[in-house]
């Protein structure tokens, strides 16, 4: 493992921390933006049952133009938050990308799985001598 990848290693958890940290800050700017968007248009409905026709078309221009504003300002923050929603669930913690990295090495170790041959050998060994045991103590 090299240096930046231990670096970066240890930042994952402080990365998942931020995207965490972001979501719940745009979700209330797209909120807030989608219930301007649609006081807006309610509003402009509103307005329309009261004026004359010349005056609604004016406001109504108006209204959607306000709308369009709000609907284009939300679009860059759903998209980042979307990546921070993305980010957050695919950024593993430390535990986890410990174990990405450090199982599939101690799996494929030939010294590990020599020490599995040995350790099994052991085990028998001592229990047939608790069984030699055993049977001596029950006689």
């Amino acid at each position: 493992m090299t240096h930046s990848q231990m670096y970066l290693f240890t930042r994952l958890d402080a990365v998942k921390d931020v995207l965490y940290g972001f979501i719940p800050v745009f979700s209330t700017i797209v909120l807030i933006l989608v219930i301007a968007a649609i006081v807006i248009w309610v509003a402009a409905i509103e307005d329309r049952r009261r004026e004359t026709p010349e005056e609604s078309d004016s406001r109504r221009s108006l209204a959607s133009l306000y709308i369009r504003k709000c609907v284009y300002t939300s679009i860059p923050f759903m998209v980042f938050l979307l990546f921070c929603i993305i980010g957050h669930a695919l950024v593993p913690t430390q535990k986890e990308a410990a174990a990405i990295y450090l199982v599939p090495k101690i799996v494929n170790n030939d010294r590990v799985q020599d020490i599995g041959d040995t350790g099994m050998e052991l085990i028998e060994g001592k229990m047939k001598e608790w069984l030699k045991d055993l049977k001596k103590n029950s006689k």
